[in-house]
């Protein structure tokens, strides 16, 4: 089962038999949101620390302007880890833990509990900023916008088989005036339908998958 258009085609060159599906998180309960929040900003602690995908400095300098660009435009930022505290270094604390420390007063932080929580948080936002693709798609899901900040094609042809055509890679969003990317942001919180648009889609692509692999599981016991 394959979450893109893309994936399929790769499984199926392989000589796989590729059900086309997407991702899981659209079989996940809506939930009741948490206080209402204006950006919620998702960084990612494996961006912040190692320079696999792109340099560390970039992304670290691109969310900083951010922050600043954001707060400048008088939006209000709270920040979330999408990947909790642990001992590697993928773990979102510690890109959390440089920002709060040095933009202290000026923005949230807020650490969910666990899954749940954490879509309680973004069901909240007006718009989700998102390095990790699951902060993105668990706002999507809940009809939230997503501005993601891509780190690998794994992003693009899954949200564009969504509709949802939005965000950037993040060394395209670092070579952008900051103030195109901040108005891009903005222009997002007027979004909730078309995400709205976007989660429907999600469910009906999962379920016509789900009915599919019923039908793969029924022939396999039949013979």
């Amino acid at each position: 089962m394959a979450r893109d258009p893309m994936s399929v085609d790769c499984a199926r060159q392989l000589g796989a038999r590729a059900v086309s599906a997407t991702d899981v998180v659209f079989s996940l309960p809506q939930v009741e949101p948490a206080l209402q929040r204006d950006v919620v900003l998702n960084i990612s602690g494996l961006l912040w620390e190692v320079d696999r995908f792109a340099p560390k400095e970039i992304y670290r300098d691109l969310v900083r302007r951010l922050i600043r660009g954001l707060l400048g435009r008088g939006c209000s930022v709270t920040v979330l880890p999408h990947v909790l505290d642990n001992s590697t270094l993928d773990n979102d604390m510690l890109a959390i833990s440089a920002i709060s420390e040095e933009f202290e007063g000026s923005v949230e932080v807020i650490i969910p509990a666990d899954l749940e929580d954490a879509r309680r948080i973004i069901s909240g936002a007006r718009v989700v900023v998102a390095s990790r693709m699951h902060a993105c798609l668990n706002a999507i899901s809940l009809g939230v916008p997503a501005y993601p900040l891509a780190y690998s094609r794994k992003f693009g042809p899954l949200l564009a088989d969504l509709g949802w055509n939005h965000g950037r890679p993040v060394e395209e969003a670092n070579g952008l005036p900051l103030s195109q990317v901040v108005e891009e942001i903005i222009g997002l919180r007027g979004a909730a339908a078309e995400a709205g648009v976007s989660a429907d889609l999600g469910r009906e692509r999962l379920a016509a998958a789900v009915d599919e692999l019923r039908d793969v599981l029924a022939g396999i016991s039949c013979s």
